[in-house]
C-alpha cells in the first residue's frame, strides 16, 4: 500500500478572536479549520483549541522523536526497553 506524502513542517494553528469570542482555529498548512463560530459549538472551544496545537506539536515533533527513539535503540540493553522502543519505532512508521 502507498501512502501519500504529508505536508512537511512546521505546522502551525492560527486562532481568531473578536475580543474575547473565539471565532475560529485553523491549520493554515493543511487548509484545516477545527472550530468556527458559525457552525461549532462555542463550549468546544477550548478543547477544539487543545486537539489543534497537539496535532501540530506531533507534526512538528515526530521527525526528532522518531530519530532519538532510533538511536536510543542502538544504545538499550534491556530487553523490555528495547521491545517497547522497537514497538513505538513500529507504530510511528505506520508498521503496526
Amino acid at each position: 500500500m502507498e501512502h501519500t506524502k504529508a505536508t512537511p513542517p512546521p505546522w502551525s494553528v492560527k486562532v481568531e478572536y473578536d475580543g474575547d469570542l473565539g471565532l475560529s482555529i485553523t491549520i493554515p498548512e493543511i487548509d484545516r479549520m477545527l472550530n468556527d463560530s458559525d457552525w461549532a459549538d462555542h463550549g468546544d472551544w477550548e478543547r477544539d483549541l487543545a486537539h489543534a496545537r497537539l496535532i501540530v506539536q506531533a507534526v512538528n515533533s515526530y521527525s526528532d522523536l522518531l530519530a532519538a527513539c532510533k538511536a536510543a535503540l542502538e544504545k538499550v540493553r534491556d530487553q523490555k526497553t528495547y521491545g517497547q522502543l522497537d514497538a513505538a519505532i513500529s507504530k510511528a512508521e505506520g508498521k503496526s
